[in-house]
């Protein structure tokens, strides 16, 4: 259903829902909706317009369809893999991202816990489908409207990373779930 162009969407989804589906069937009907932030305000913005409390739909985010396919690697391998491309960057290439970096950070204990950073960020990236290097082609942009010094080489060496913790899972056989996420997006199956 289209709901035109007149006003931002939040209200307007809301206001169909509570007219359409109705105060009491709401509970009942499901709303597939892009990001878990997306569904947080869906889930507020109803209960305001109708000048009170009521039950909200069942919200779910894309992602929540996805089932990763056998070749999809488990979590544990995906942060041991950034740990790896961590450390193989080295300080002087971390510098840009961490520039505090030194060689004795450069351990696995360091890396596993920047990489245990990394991974989240790079899977909300996943669910707007976005990969770093996105990020980094924008950060002309960013820095137009003001993002400090930087961001483009920090974004670079995500990039970088990205890269290369998704070429050690693909030599051990696996796909990151974050690049699983974008090409299943990129290329549905129904």
């Amino acid at each position: 259903h289209f709901l035109g162009w007149g006003g931002p969407l939040l209200p307007r989804v809301a206001g169909w829902l509570l007219s359409e589906v109705g105060r009491d069937a709401l509970p009942h009907c499901l709303v597939v909706v892009p990001t878990a932030q997306s569904a947080r305000r869906l889930r507020e913005t109803p209960a305001g317009m109708a000048g009170g409390a009521i039950l909200s739909p069942r919200l779910r985010t894309a992602e929540d369809l996805f089932h990763p396919g056998a070749d999809v690697a488990p979590q544990p391998a995906v942060v041991a893999a950034w740990a790896e491309a961590l450390m193989m960057a080295g300080p002087e290439t971390l510098s840009a991202l961490v520039p505090e970096a030194s060689a004795r950070q450069a351990g696995v204990a360091w890396a596993l816990a920047l990489a245990g950073l990394l991974v989240p960020a790079i899977d909300r990236l996943a669910e707007a489908g976005l990969r770093a290097r996105d990020v980094e082609a924008g950060t002309d942009l960013l820095a137009g409207l003001g993002a400090g010094d930087g961001e483009a080489e920090r974004w670079q060496v995500v990039g970088a990373l990205e890269a290369a913790a998704g070429k050690l899972l693909c030599a051990g056989g696996f796909l990151s779930p974050a690049e699983a996420k974008i090409q299943r997006a990129e290329n549905p199956v129904l």
